[in-house]
């Protein structure tokens, strides 16, 4: 299950499988050295270390080592997913290390010699502000050490064509714009061929320091949930292609209502962490499938990927399937000390670049975010917000910006967001606390919102409950349907989606969530039952819980 983009014309190598493995306990990555290692256990490549027996729950450096034959030249290697810090050694010298946790990063280097050499990655789940900016012991969901994803080499010719990055010029007409990115000693003349599904061959002349050309497509067929049609294109070089998958459609705001190819549609959505009681956030292949199966059987046509980048395969099969889906940089409830980090706010807007490079081929993703619950309502946070919003609106006019704030009433920089998006929880983190079952709060809070946002100059934007949901243990129920029954998040969903979609004036929601997941394992969970956001519709093995049925019955009427 290789994602796209898909490489051919060089050797390639996918470096999953088993990997010798070391660790050292309470040592940081940078404090670490290769060479005195013993590395007498293995591990599989990808994986979380800390699932693992002998190494569940530990923090430290996970040391990974390979040996791989090679040819003189060019290397590339690809590492899609880590955290959280990631240092990368060729016959024990340092070639790369990134703070990017979740992001797919690239390392180019030149190897001398042919023949075999050592290949090691440091990954350090450690907490620490300096060196591992994004993570933090508060976040609620656990923070995994390991290589999440796969780990690709590439053994690159003199010049290659990397990416073809494809923008929508005129969707309708299928007029598109292919931007490539090069690498190596590219000549100053040189020619591609563009191969549009599979026929359609086109030769074109490359402008090495301004590589982007504009093409139509003869067989135009729009993309959208219900009739997901992709594309693809194929540039070749003299030693070297790349295939994109790609969609026509066009996303955009019209008062409150979301347009997708000129229509209004309303979403309804459901938060997905990527995450597995037995895998951690390295999800195997028929995992994935089978949560974008769940997610179709629910009715949802839309997915808020959380807290972080996602898998590439993920969002290749929303994009087959036809589910909209919003993905984001990694953050949960950073306070104004982060955005006063320069290494916090440089991993950011660093995270941003990468994943519009990672994902700009994907027209499932409709909405751009970042910053989950940071404290907007905070000034010093408002140039950090300004500066992730102008790096995607500036890098990509195809989609739109949002953010999920916690602070509707005093955020400060709503004005950024093409949708406002806003987190409660009204009924379940109740206002009166005594009251038994307070359901009706979310009526209520639901009216209350919207009034507020009106009232501060934002009632002609598009609404979005980005998160609202209750928990439920797995199996527990009670006459009462009190807290923390499957009655009681049943009930919940129904009166959530109920105040929700009978009012006009919401785009719709994102219920939380779609899985139960591992969050704290210290004192931080006595407010999370079994050291689990139980919030779920499933259950952290995907089992359904008497939620899941109501709101499938909601997501399959509703229009």
């Amino acid at each position: 299950m290789q994602s796209y983009p898909l490489h051919a014309g060089y050797p390639f190598e996918l470096l999953d499988g088993l990997w010798e493995f070391a660790f050292q306990e309470n040592v940081l990555f940078r404090e670490a050295v290769c060479p005195d290692l013993d590395f007498r256990d293995v591990t599989e490549v990808p994986s979380c270390f800390d699932l693992q027996s002998g190494y569940r729950g530990v923090r430290g450096t996970g040391f990974y080592r390979r040996r791989i034959r090679v040819h003189r030249g060019r290397i590339r290697l690809i590492c899609k997913g880590f955290g959280f810090v990631l240092s990368a050694y060729w016959d024990g010298k340092k070639i790369g290390e990134s703070n990017l946790t979740y992001s797919e990063v690239p390392f180019d280097f030149q190897s001398d010699e042919d023949g075999w050499h050592e290949l090691v990655l440091a990954v350090s789940n450690l907490y620490d502000p300096d060196g591992a900016p994004l993570m933090h012991p508060f976040y609620d969901f656990y923070g995994y050490g390991g290589l999440y994803r796969s780990v690709e080499l590439h053994q690159l010719p003199e010049y290659s064509v990397d990416r073809a990055e494809v923008r929508i010029v005129n969707a309708e007409e299928g007029r598109i714009r292919v931007r490539l990115r090069l690498s190596g000693e590219v000549p100053e003349h040189c020619t591609a061929s563009f191969s549009f599904d599979g026929a359609d061959v086109q030769e074109r002349s490359l402008n090495p320091a301004a590589p982007e050309l504009e093409f139509q497509l003869k067989d135009r067929r729009l993309w959208s949930p219900e009739q997901p049609h992709l594309h693809t294109v194929t540039v070749r070089t003299k030693h070297s292609s790349v295939t994109e998958r790609f969609g026509l459609r066009t996303v955009g705001t019209e008062g409150r209502n979301l347009l997708l190819n000129g229509r209004k549609i309303r979403l309804k959505g459901i938060c997905r962490h990527e995450s597995h009681i037995l895998f951690g956030v390295s999800l195997p292949p028929s995992l994935i499938l089978e949560d974008v199966r769940l997610l179709k059987d629910l009715g949802c046509n839309f997915v808020r990927c959380v807290h972080y980048p996602q898998d590439s395969r993920f969002l290749d099969l929303c994009d087959e399937l036809g589910i909209l889906v919003w993905e984001e940089t990694l953050g949960w409830g950073n306070p104004k000390e982060d955005f006063q980090n320069p290494a916090f706010a440089a991993a950011q807007k660093a995270q941003a670049h990468r994943l519009i490079e990672k994902s700009i081929n994907h027209p499932s993703i409709v909405i751009w975010g970042f910053l989950n619950e940071g404290h907007s309502n905070e000034p010093e946070t408002e140039t950090l917000y300004r500066d992730l919003a102008t790096i995607f609106r500036s890098a990509d006019d195809g989609r739109l910006i949002s953010y999920a704030t916690m602070f509707p009433d005093t955020d400060r920089s709503l004005a950024l967001a093409d949708i406002i998006s806003v987190n409660r929880y009204p009924g379940w983190y109740a206002a009166d606390q005594d009251l038994p079952r307070p359901l009706k709060e979310i009526e209520a809070e639901m009216e209350r919102l919207q009034n507020s946002l009106e009232s501060r100059g934002f009632g002609n934007r598009p609404l979005l409950i980005s998160e609202i949901g209750a928990g439920a243990i797995p199996g527990w129920h009670d006459t009462f349907r009190a807290h923390w029954s499957e009655e009681y998040q049943t009930d919940y969903i129904r009166e959530s989606c109920r105040a929700i979609l009978s009012r006009p004036e919401y785009l719709g929601l994102a219920v939380w969530h779609f899985s139960d997941c591992r969050t704290y394992a210290s004192s931080r969970a006595l407010g999370r039952p079994r050291s689990l956001n139980n919030k779920g519709v499933l259950d952290e093995y995907r089992r359904p819980k008497m939620a899941y049925e109501a709101l499938k019955q909601i997501y399959s009427a509703e229009k």
